[in-house]
């Protein structure tokens, strides 16, 4: 195994091969569904990886329709570990239940959106610098 300069060197190259540019295609992959009982309010939980470049982003989304195409996102962590998982506490009520891992944050929150409320909870919170 090379150590030092040339080690480098080929990381480098590696890395300029690799085509770190601007992407404005991202990627999203469906991660879970969840209906509400009342099957009028329908949540999905996504990831959107849009490069190399940005931190992967979680994003709860809600719909009045399972097409989705009518959605809203809800709840936004992006970077670091991100797990999520959703309950639907009540017809109109979806619980995001998170956790985020070291250099993980909140992006958004929507407390309220296409007559759902929404109601974060963050599992096992960091500990945090300062007072």
């Amino acid at each position: 195994m090379k150590n030092g300069p040339e080690c480098l060197s080929l990381c480098l190259l590696f890395i300029a091969s690799s085509g770190c540019r601007a992407r404005t295609d991202c990627a999203t992959v469906l991660l879970s569904e969840a209906a509400a009982a009342d099957v009028a309010h329908f949540a999905r939980l996504v990831s959107r990886d849009c490069g190399a470049t940005t931190p992967v982003v979680t994003e709860v989304q809600l719909a009045t329709s399972p097409d989705q195409a009518d959605h809203t996102t809800v709840f936004r962590a992006r970077g670091g570990t991100v797990a999520v998982s959703l309950w639907w506490s009540g017809p109109t009520q979806l619980t995001v239940y998170y956790f985020l891992g070291a250099g993980g944050g909140v992006l958004d929150v929507v407390r309220s959106a296409k007559g759902t409320e929404v109601v974060p909870v963050e599992l096992a919170p960091r500990v945090r610098d300062g007072p």
